[in-house]
């Protein structure tokens, strides 16, 4: 294992002189062109075109359940022009993101359960943002995708410490830090890698801050919910979701079932790359009563109820 010391400067070298395959060069392209509106959709087709595999991939993902609503789409510019350069988006990071785990990765690498963790933030961070109408609020789903860079799972299982901690402990970085250094990098825009807010306070947080801390708390949130069960993890959840309620200014009621119907949301997401549903299957805690485990019976019952 790389010393800790170490890591930061393994990671710039690895990057500048490899170049680590997390996103293809079409995919930054498009990233880049659809963060503007007034980019000409000709441009936007010919750089998608200019990929015959990633076309391919674009086409399916764009004619699923969950992006076409019901819509037949048969071409480039029919995608482009239907879904919008914000929904596109959306996609591009999806294609990439499962092509990161299903193909490019060595199959060692288990990558499926980390795939999940930001499919279900992204799309709680952007449901969040469409409840409190937050400005700024289309970048969140790619924002949450683009957090999830570090796997240090099997030193925080064997010790018994967060997955926070373990990233701390493995690397001296931070799991935000690893984003912002790999987005710039790859010169993603500046606006795509929120910022990590300071600690949360249980108040209403101000409107300029509001960004950034819904789609870090959809991050924490899902990284609860979804990895080992460790000694903190009832008093992690209670604090990042009061913290949320009271600085939204949401009852707990609003949030919980509006992010139970956000989580279907993404089982059919990862549906549509065939990511096992294991993948996303919640580590419950006990006692069986406590208010994590109430919150997961809110999100397993509205997954019934969409069978």
């Amino acid at each position: 294992m790389i010393p800790a010391s170490k890591f930061r400067e393994v990671l710039e070298q690895k990057l500048e002189t490899e170049k680590i395959p997390v996103i293809r060069t079409t995919s930054l392209r498009l990233i880049e062109l659809l963060g503007s509106m007034l980019t000409p959709v000709e441009m936007v087709t010919e750089t998608i075109l200019r990929d015959q595999g990633f076309t391919a991939q674009i086409l399916k993902l764009a004619n699923s359940a969950f992006f076409s609503r019901g819509k037949v789409i048969s071409n480039v510019s029919k995608a482009v022009v239907n879904i919008g350069y914000l929904g596109l988006r959306d996609i591009t990071l999806t294609v990439e993101y499962a092509d990161l785990v299903q193909r490019r990765l060595p199959k060692r690498v288990q990558l499926g359960r980390v795939l999940a963790r930001a499919f279900v933030a992204a799309r709680w961070a952007s449901a969040i943002g469409q409840d409190v109408r937050l400005q700024g609020n289309e970048s969140l789903f790619t924002a949450a995708l683009l957090e999830i860079y570090q796997k240090i799972e099997s030193t925080g299982q064997s010790q018994g410490w967060s997955y926070q901690r373990a990233h701390a402990e493995v690397t001296e970085m931070s799991p935000h830090e690893v984003t912002a250094l790999v987005g710039w990098s790859y010169n993603l825009p500046e606006h795509l890698v929120l910022a990590r807010p300071g600690q949360g306070t249980k108040s209403r947080w101000p409107e300029k801050d509001r960004l950034e801390r819904v789609g870090h708390f959809a991050n924490d949130l899902a990284y609860n919910l979804l990895s080992w069960p460790y000694p903190e993890i009832l008093g992690d959840f209670a604090d990042v979701f009061s913290q949320t309620t009271l600085g939204l200014e949401l009852s707990a009621e609003t949030l919980q079932i509006s992010l139970a119907q956000e989580y279907q949301k993404a089982l059919n997401l990862g549906a549509t790359i065939k990511l096992d549903r294991s993948c996303f299957s919640f580590q419950k805690t006990r006692p069986e009563d406590s208010d994590r485990n109430r919150f997961l019976g809110v999100c397993e019952s509205a997954q019934l109820a969409e069978v």
